[in-house]
Formats: C-alpha cells, sequence, structure tokens
C-alpha cells in the first residue's frame, strides 16, 4: 500500500499526469467562459463550464493538501530528492484525427441548416469550429507540455470541446433551457475522456480513429437521409416575382390607399380555444366588436411557429422565396406590393428576432438593425456555442425594455406620415411555451398572466390608433397557437390516432380581427387561413375579386407537429375527430 502511495502520490508523476492537466482543463473553462460571455448569457454551456471550472479548483484544492501531506512524509522527512522534469510529448500526424471528434456534430447542425446558410457562410462555421477544436486539442496541450503529459491534455481537450459541440443536442434531448444536468453533463465528458485516454495508446490509437472517422461519416450521411440538403438560395428580387400575386397586381392601379396597421401578439388565439385552458376571453373579444372589429372566429394557420406562419402571411403563399425570414423581415411579396404603390413600411418589434441571418428591409425598423450581427453563420455559431436550440438566443446585446418598445410603437401610431404606411408590429405577450422544453409546473398561469399584459397592450394600441386615424385597415391578430397542451413544445407523445381538435387547435389556431374603413371589404371577405389575409386586403384596395382567386389551399404544412393529423379548409383529417370542423364556434 504504502508503495503504491509513493507512485502515485510522488511529485513526478502527479504533476505532469493530474495537477498541469487539471490547469490546463480550468484554462479550457476560463476560455470559453470568456468567449461565450462576449455574446451569450444565461445558456446551457456558460453554466456547466462555469460549474466545471469550480468543480476543477475544489478537487484542485483538495489534490494539493493531500500531496502536501505525502509531500512532507516522503520527501521532507525522509530528505528524497524530487525532479519535476519533464519530456513534452510528440503529437503524430494520426492524431489529428482527434479534430474530427468535436467537428462531429458541428457537421450535423450545418447540415441541418443549409435553408438558412450560404456556402461562403458554410465555410465560416466550419474554419471556427476547426479552430476551436485545434485550440483545446492542440494549441492549449503543447503550451503546458513542457511540464504536463500531452496526451492526457489532448484528450481532457477533445472531450471538452466534443461536449461542448454536442451540448445543443443534448438540450434537445433532455429538455435543457438555459441550465442543464450537471452531472449528466459531466458523466458525458468523463466518459468521452476515458475513451479517448484508453483508445489513443499505441496498440489501439487505431481502433480509436476508425471509431472518429465512422461517426463522422454517420453523422454528415443523417441528414441526407432525412430531408433535401441544399444551400439557401439567393435573396434576389427574381423569386419575389415567381409570385402570381406579385406579377398580377405589379403596374395595376390602386384605389384605396388607407393605413395599414398589422398588430400581431404572440400565440394570441380565439376564444374556443382559450376555453379549452379554462380561460374567458370574451370580454376582450367584446371590446374589438365594440371598436367596429369584425371577429374571425374560425381561423388557423397553414404554419406554425411564429416564422412558419408569419413568412408564409407576408408571402400570400406556402414558399419562402429564399430565406424563411424573409417574409417577416420586411422583404416579402406583401411588403414588396405596397411599397410599389408608394407605402412606406415600417416594422416596430421587441427585439432583433425578425431579422436575424437576414437584416431589415423595413423603411423603418426597430429596434436598430445591425446586420453585421446577425448573419446565419454567427447566429449558428453562437446557438452551438450556447448549448441549446433556444426560441431566441439569449444574445449579450440584450434588447430594448419593453416599454421602451411600447413608447416606439406608439410613437409611429402617432406620427402624421405623407405617405400611406404599413406598420407591423409583433408584441412579446402572451407569448408560448418555452422552445423545445415540456410544460412547467405553472405554464397555464404564466400564459394567463401575459394573456392580462397582451389585453392591456391591445387596448392602447387600438384606442391610440382610432385617435389618431380612424380610417384605416387595422388587423389584430395572433401567429399561432401558444403549445400549451399534452408536453408544451414537445413533440406529441401519441399516435396520430389520438390527435383530438384541442391538440391542432392550440399549436394552429390565430386569433383574426380586422377593421375595415368602408363595408365594400364584404365583396372580397373570403377568410379561411391566416395567410388569406392580405390576398382580401389587395383584393379590397385594388378592388379587383380575381386576387381573392390567389390565396393559398387552406391546408396545414407542418403536420409533424401533430404527427400526421392537418387541417384541410377548415375540416380535420385524421385523430379523434377525424372529418369534423376545427372549430365548433361560430362567434
Amino acid at each position: 500500500m504504502t508503495r503504491l502511495l509513493k507512485k502515485y502520490f510522488r511529485a513526478e508523476f502527479l504533476m505532469p499526469n493530474i495537477l498541469i492537466p487539471m490547469i490546463s482543463l480550468a484554462l479550457d473553462c476560463v476560455l470559453f467562459i470568456f468567449l461565450i460571455n462576449c455574446y451569450l448569457y444565461e445558456v446551457v454551456n456558460y453554466r456547466f463550464s462555469a460549474l466545471l471550472l469550480i468543480a476543477l479548483l475544489g478537487f484542485f484544492l483538495i489534490l494539493i493538501i493531500v500531496h502536501l501531506i505525502f509531500f512532507i512524509v516522503f520527501y521532507v522527512l525522509k530528505n528524497n530528492r524530487f525532479s519535476l522534469n519533464h519530456s513534452r510529448g510528440k503529437f503524430h500526424f494520426s492524431d489529428l484525427f482527434l479534430i474530427l471528434l468535436p467537428l462531429t456534430p458541428v457537421t450535423g447542425y450545418i447540415l441541418n441548416n443549409l435553408d438558412f446558410l450560404t456556402p461562403l457562410e458554410t465555410l465560416k462555421v466550419l474554419i471556427f469550429f476547426l479552430l476551436f477544436s485545434v485550440s483545446y486539442i492542440y494549441i492549449i496541450p503543447f503550451l503546458f507540455g513542457k511540464f504536463g503529459s500531452t496526451k492526457i491534455m489532448s484528450s481532457l481537450g477533445a472531450a471538452f470541446a466534443f461536449t461542448i459541440t454536442s451540448m445543443p443536442s443534448l438540450s434537445q434531448e433532455f429538455n435543457w433551457i438555459t441550465r442543464g444536468d450537471f452531472l449528466l453533463q459531466t458523466l458525458y465528458f468523463v466518459v468521452t475522456f476515458l475513451l479517448v485516454r484508453l483508445l489513443s495508446n499505441h496498440k489501439t490509437r487505431k481502433f480509436l480513429y476508425i471509431i472518429i472517422m465512422a461517426n463522422f461519416l454517420i453523422g454528415i450521411i443523417s441528414p441526407f437521409l432525412s430531408k433535401d440538403i441544399g444551400f439557401a438560395e439567393a435573396e434576389t428580387t427574381s423569386s419575389i416575382e415567381k409570385s402570381e400575386l406579385f406579377s398580377y397586381v405589379n403596374g395595376k392601379n390602386v384605389f384605396l390607399t388607407p393605413n395599414i396597421y398589422m398588430l400581431v401578439y404572440e400565440s394570441y388565439v380565439p376564444n374556443e380555444t382559450m376555453l379549452g385552458y379554462g380561460i374567458d376571453n370574451s370580454q376582450q373579444e367584446d371590446y374589438l366588436s365594440g371598436q367596429g372589429f369584425k371577429i374571425y372566429p374560425n381561423i388557423y394557420s397553414v404554419g406554425s411557429p411564429t416564422i412558419p406562419s408569419m413568412s408564409r402571411v407576408f408571402n400570400a403563399s406556402p414558399s419562402f422565396y429564399g430565406y424563411p425570414r424573409r417574409g417577416i423581415s420586411g422583404d416579402g411579396v406583401v411588403h414588396n406590393v405596397l411599397k410599389k404603390i408608394g407605402y412606406k413600411t415600417i416594422g416596430v418589434f421587441p427585439d432583433n428576432f425578425m431579422f436575424q441571418g437576414v437584416g431589415s428591409n423595413y423603411d423603418y425598423s426597430y429596434p436598430e438593425v445591425k446586420e453585421e450581427d446577425l448573419t446565419s453563420d454567427k447566429l449558428l455559431i453562437l446557438t452551438i456555442l450556447s448549448g441549446e436550440f433556444r426560441f431566441k438566443l439569449g444574445l449579450k446585446d440584450l434588447p430594448p425594455p419593453h416599454d421602451q418598445y411600447i413608447a416606439t410603437k406608439n410613437d409611429n401610431f402617432d406620427k402624421i406620415f405623407k405617405d400611406p404606411i404599413f406598420i407591423y408590429s409583433h408584441s412579446d405577450f402572451p407569448g408560448h411555451a418555452e422552445f423545445q422544453s415540456k410544460c412547467r409546473p405553472n405554464e397555464m398561469e404564466l400564459f394567463e398572466e401575459d394573456l392580462l399584459r397582451a389585453n392591456l397592450e391591445m387596448k392602447n394600441d387600438v384606442n391610440n390608433i382610432l385617435e389618431n386615424d380612424p380610417n384605416a385597415i387595422i388587423i389584430v391578430a395572433g401567429d399561432h397557437g401558444p403549445y400549451l397542451s399534452n408536453d408544451c413544445f414537445m413533440p406529441l407523445d401519441k399516435d396520430k390516432s389520438e390527435i383530438s381538435r384541442f391538440d391542432i387547435q392550440d399549436r394552429f389556431a390565430t386569433f383574426l380581427a380586422v377593421r375595415w374603413p368602408t363595408k365594400e371589404f364584404e365583396k372580397y371577405d373570403d377568410i379561411v387561413v391566416l395567410q388569406d389575409l392580405f390576398p382580401v386586403i389587395l383584393a379590397y384596395i385594388y378592388e379587383d375579386p380575381k386576387i381573392i382567386d390567389m390565396k393559398i389551399e387552406p391546408e396545414i404544412l407542418s403536420t409533424e407537429k401533430i404527427n400526421g393529423a392537418t387541417v384541410k379548409n377548415g375540416i380535420i383529417f385524421g385523430g379523434i375527430n377525424d372529418g369534423e370542423s376545427l372549430f365548433l364556434f361560430d362567434n
């Protein structure tokens, strides 16, 4: 026993094989925390790295104390000499295979996001994580190689980098938002390190590299088997001109140019769906009716959540005509039609979510858009570094206070514009369940509280507009459902045959109320899905009923959210209520 203790608690063994590698791993954590702290806050990988650093410091102190005791016993009291000389370990060319370990999940994320990435942006993401991996696997071990085992430090660096890049998948699997299970994360890291370390000796090194290469190839092939792979289309005007609606109205005379206000409240649904949550919102609908709004009680969206829904609203089409955010960022078919006939377009939002990856194409937008900070490659890099696929990335540049968003919105409602205006505002309230997360214990109570805020905000918005611009078209809408049934944003844990009317409403039902300036709208009023809204409005202002014929098919497109059930022209196909209407109430 004494011989064993002397062997493993000698400075010659402990320093290069344990203490120095621990210091290098602590440096790994510090560098990553510094990197992520420059851009992000409250994300899974930040908390993991911080907790790992704290654990390392604690373990390091305990080890130093224990070692000090043995140092006194075996060296000071017995007058033995010790030497800290350590020869720098050599890297083999075959060690380059280790880079593929942390790059494997990165490659998978890239292939699953080619719809948003150009070839150049893809290359930038790969180069960033290549340098990221090289730093942890080679550079830091090389710097400490004179004092410690480069093999151990390289294995630790590979395990750390792999854990960081794998974290978005782990977060999705275990429903982590902002923080994960540290014990599970540490176990993942330790097991990865042990496997790399055990298989990196001379006899089994080839076996390790075969495993890494096979894992890398599987990661590349899997996305090709699961979806059509193709780079994002370039954002060109010609793609918008492919729109039948745009081509038809281009060059035609418009008869009316009322100001148009589109007020969207996140995840706002009609009262029939609200009653399913145990909430009676009829008082708010009565308020809107009293202000001259027509309530459309049976409206749903063909897409969900916000981007698939609202981009298609502004394109009046199932197509995104390029990047999915193109429509909501101010460059949709509807925006371009309105600009052609002299409208100024304004987008007012609580944050930059609508512009991420594309920038703003509104004539005026709030908050200020820094396009260099919103490129798709940077967003994907930050998402991977964050360790979670969140609905809204926790960027360090905090969004402006909600009160400031409200004030900016009111300022635009109060202004007198020379040209006709189209204003799109999209409030955060009442909001939906956390993205990629199961329901919180008080999910319904939180929604009800935020609904009260949304109702108050809506009343203030409507009152301000009516006071200053009573002859405008005013649209009050939701974009999709709040995902409060079953496991909230998680995929429904039930068979297609068990999908209910309420399950579908919870994800695709949308509130819609419109205040029309004149009764003439009744000639064109044929709205089944939210995406019918602007063909009807354009038919009204052009006084051309043929535009109504350009509405999209009223069929839900993203049926994976309801396990293959769907809705066509208001009728449910599949599930418990197969063949029945999606809505039971007429008003």
